[in-house]
């Protein structure tokens, strides 16, 4: 599995109560059933919205099965209403067809500041 969050930058801050949203890539060869986001190691949202065209991915990566790396993009909108200010971790962790779990390597940091 190879994966990269783009969005959101490290260390950026939200306004509580108002959403952000996470994107990047992310590929496996065992293949992806889900992804999941976890703020500060609690679960807050499973999607599968996955498989958005990225051709630059796919050119990156020209060992990797074209259909495979090229449908590599992801997008979320994460909630901020239930965290309180203060600085979190944001984690995204690939889960495979067969139940296991790979997180991708690239943890964010951002605050939540109230508006």
């Amino acid at each position: 599995m190879h994966g990269m969050l783009s969005a959101p930058r490290p260390k950026k801050r939200f306004v509580r109560g108002e959403p952000f949203n996470v994107d990047g890539w992310v590929y496996s060869t065992r293949g992806i059933a889900a992804l999941h986001y976890h703020i500060d190691g609690q679960l807050v949202l499973r999607s599968r919205q996955h498989g958005f065209a990225l051709p630059n991915v796919a050119a990156a990566f020209p060992d990797v099965p074209t259909d495979v790396a090229t449908y590599s993009g992801f997008v979320a909108r994460v909630d901020t209403t239930a965290l309180a200010p203060g600085r979190h971790v944001l984690t995204v962790t690939c889960v495979h067809p067969d139940g296991s779990e790979t997180a991708l390597p690239d943890a964010r940091t951002f605050d939540v500041v109230e508006g």
